[in-house]
């Protein structure tokens, strides 16, 4: 049994083989024969006896780290309700509780049923959690992040550049006129039409994307160290700002991480999340390329 990546259309569905070119990790990278004007995306998998496994981002979490990983799927980590006992098996209904596959934490949950966002599936027949931009958020228990670093990984759609919307964060507020320290967020828009990470020790820095005007669904990574001052921010793939501000001092904290509200009382998303995946160390390069096809697959953004 050996490591190998596929390289096929990314239209297709995780496990499809068509057009297929598969070559041993090892062998990459390299350049291959394409279609012009389709697009390709690069999985891993482990292959023998004419079967693969998909990539699972829950290797990364090899070592203990902590984090979360949300897959989104319904009848197995999606439930109406928020103690997990009816499943999500249909578009068009409340989502409770998102249930992580790793990283040490239950998942994300809203106890109130007016305030839960809508497992839908787009024009690509992907699913996602639709947030109006209102009232609708979750939340997950506080985690003891316990490290002064952090790779955020998700798909992300927005539908306006009115209001700053929070797809992620933890802590109370993130932003400059917050009193936490160790606190980070993911957000679309951060300012206008764009997307942004907030990531402060005890000095916020913040890193933006412009010209990514709503409506628009990205890959969107965002990559902070506070001893380091490393901050990064990536749509799609590729880097598209960073920011070498002073964070400051110490380590992300202990705090609910939120999805899609500040602290459930505003700033809320208006658009939709894909699956997920946050953990309190950095990557490999491989790992981060890894991740970000893992997350593209099940959100068809390039």
């Amino acid at each position: 049994m050996g490591s190998y990546y596929l390289i096929h259309p990314s239209s297709d569905a995780e496990g499809v083989l068509t057009n297929a070119i598969v070559t041993p990790a090892e062998a990459l990278p390299q350049v291959v024969a394409a279609t012009p004007g389709v697009s390709y995306r690069v999985a891993s998998l482990i292959y023998a006896a004419d079967t693969y496994t998909p990539w699972d981002p829950a290797l990364l979490f090899a070592s203990g780290e902590i984090g979360w990983v949300e897959p989104m799927i319904p009848g197995v980590t999606l439930f109406q309700d928020a103690a997990g006992t009816i499943p999500v098996t249909a578009a068009g209904q409340p989502v409770g509780l998102s249930k992580f596959t790793a990283g040490g934490q239950i998942g994300f949950v809203q106890a109130t049923a007016a305030n839960r966002p809508i497992y839908q599936l787009d024009a690509q027949g992907r699913g996602c959690l639709a947030h109006n931009g209102l009232n609708q958020w979750m939340a997950a228990a506080a985690i003891a992040w316990g490290s002064d670093e952090a790779t955020i990984c998700a798909g992300v759609r927005k539908l306006s550049d009115a209001a700053q919307g929070v797809v992620f964060e933890t802590g109370t507020n993130s932003g400059g006129g917050g009193a936490e320290s160790g606190v980070f967020a993911l957000l679309a828009p951060r300012t206008a039409a764009d997307f942004g990470v907030n990531f402060k020790g005890s000095q916020l820095s913040a890193a933006t994307s412009a010209g990514q005007a709503a409506p628009k669904t990205v890959v969107v990574t965002g990559i902070g160290k506070i001893s380091e001052d490393i901050e990064l921010l990536r749509l799609n793939g590729a880097q598209v700002a960073q920011s070498t501000a002073d964070q400051g001092l110490g380590s992300y904290g202990t705090y609910p991480l939120y999805a899609g509200a500040r602290a459930g009382t505003g700033v809320y998303l208006n658009g939709a999340r894909y699956p997920s995946v946050g953990l309190n160390r950095l990557l490999t390069e491989a790992e981060l390329a890894q991740l970000e096809a893992w997350v593209n697959a099940r959100t068809g953004a390039f």
